[in-house]
């Protein structure tokens, strides 16, 4: 079981990273706090205080002065990353008769850092409503309210960071010059090794009737699988038999037993393999077949004959063929 230390040091660390990202946003005048953040505070909110708070902006967009909402509990928040008495005082001044029938007391949590001291904010600003600075809140008090929650609760908002922190933090990420965010799946990209061969003359001389350009077809096309499918291809190869012409043939209960992975990665790995026609499709007699034509069947040939089938199929070093 993960201790409450664990917990609240990960949670602190967290938000202490959600409000600095919101600082550097603010010193570049970027203000605005999109619905993840909206949703998200809210749930922290919940989990912490024991509230049921419900996003007002769902249901209307943009509700004057107030974000989120608790009926039951009459309270009500305002959610924001501007911190200035300024923004405190058009809050409260925002906010409807109507929605102070409902939600008496009202509080602004501030997503950035406070300022010392909000000599200039007027709670009589709020007509008729519950207000002081002390009802100025921000992630440091969540932070205080966190370490005495029950160990329930506090697993509670484990769960939620674990599951909904990153979409937040790449939110209200900062693009580059160039546009380009730091988080982004283009970055995780396998980058495919340039490592094609220049002759190929080694292999040639062995396999006369391919080319130069066909070896580039063959090298070209295994670059497109990512680097794990070719490791698995391989794991084919070596577990299964020969078919004397080329290809390789495993019974799938076969497969199964030899490789200690789950069957869902496997028939990932398998169904890759067949769209990019290395494989034939799974049949109704569950036989693995490798489905290698021409020069990639003569590859995987000279790669076993020479003991550099890994080098050539996984690492892609087709320099390897060269003279």
């Amino acid at each position: 079981m993960i201790t409450s230390g664990i917990i609240i040091g990960k949670l602190i660390d967290d938000l202490s990273q959600l409000q600095n990202q919101i600082e550097l946003r603010n010193q570049l005048g970027l203000t605005d706090l999109n619905k993840y953040c909206e949703d998200f505070i809210k749930d922290v909110l919940n989990i912490c205080y024991g509230y049921n708070l419900k996003n007002l902006n769902a249901s209307h967009v943009n509700s004057p002065g107030l974000d989120l909402g608790d009926v039951g509990n009459k309270i009500a928040f305002q959610v924001t990353s501007t911190s200035n008495s300024t923004k405190v005082n058009d809050t409260l001044k925002a906010i409807t008769p109507q929605q102070l029938a409902v939600y008496p007391n009202i509080k602004i949590i501030i997503l950035g850092k406070k300022q010392s001291s909000y000599t200039a904010v007027v709670p009589a600003n709020l007509v008729n409503g519950s207000f002081s600075v002390n009802d100025i809140l921000e992630i440091k008090d969540i932070c205080k309210e966190m370490i005495s929650i029950p160990y329930d609760r506090l697993y509670d908002l484990y769960k939620l960071f674990e599951k909904q922190f990153h979409l937040v933090i790449t939110e209200i990420e900062i693009p580059n010059n160039e546009g380009n965010y730091p988080t982004s799946f283009l970055n995780k990209l396998e980058i495919a090794p340039n490592t094609i061969c220049v002759n190929a003359n080694k292999f040639l001389a062995n396999y006369r009737n391919r080319t130069l350009l066909d070896v580039k077809e063959v090298f070209n096309n295994l670059t497109k699988l990512p680097r794990i499918s070719r490791d698995f291809l391989i794991t084919i190869i070596e577990a299964s038999e020969s078919d004397g012409d080329g290809n390789f043939e495993i019974s799938y209960p076969e497969l199964k037993r030899k490789l200690r992975v789950s069957k869902a990665e496997i028939r990932e790995e398998l169904t890759i393999l067949s769209s990019r026609a290395f494989i034939h499709e799974v049949d109704e007699e569950n036989r693995v077949q490798t489905k290698f034509v021409k020069t990639t069947a003569d590859i995987v040939d000279y790669g076993i004959n020479n003991a550099i089938l890994s080098k050539l199929l996984v690492a892609l070093d087709f320099t390897l063929l060269d003279n």
